[in-house]
């Protein structure tokens, strides 16, 4: 029954597509947000190093350090945007999702498995469009 052969076949591809985005999720998640709160964080901390008299640290070392910390701070929010980090996130929770929704229509056995491979081809596009995003479109189109 190639039918149900078929359906196996794209159950167990969603399975580990989700498998994947599941992972791929979570670590841009943890890279985004790290970064975005952990340049936030040090920005904040240089500022008060310079102004808490109180904190025992010489001068020159309070200075120092504050420069250290906005210098971390400002290449943690310039790698996290040139890296494309928020995007990279967005387009895992966006495939993710569209993946748990077929993972549900699959439980359907009058499901129309040509309408679910349509489904995952336009995820697969939608997902690298999410990533590259205007320079794709502008390729595709021929804009500049």
């Amino acid at each position: 029954m190639p039918d149900a052969d078929e359906r196996k076949q794209i159950t167990n591809y969603v399975a580990r597509q989700l498998s994947a985005e599941n992972r791929w999720t979570k670590l841009w998640s943890l890279l985004y947000h790290g970064f975005v709160f952990g340049a936030a964080i040090l920005s904040a901390a240089a500022a008060l190093i310079l102004q808490l008299k109180s904190i025992s640290i010489e001068p020159t070392s309070r200075t120092d350090l504050a420069t250290a910390l906005a210098a971390i701070s400002s290449l943690l929010a310039v790698i996290s945007a040139s890296g494309g980090f928020a995007a990279k996130w967005r387009a895992n929770r966006i495939t993710k999702g569209t993946l748990e929704q077929i993972q549900i229509d699959l439980m359907d056995p009058a499901c129309d498995l040509a309408d679910i491979r349509e489904q995952l081809k336009r995820m697969k596009q939608v997902h690298n469009l999410a990533i590259v995003g205007e320079a794709e479109k502008a390729r595709t189109t021929g804009r500049r």
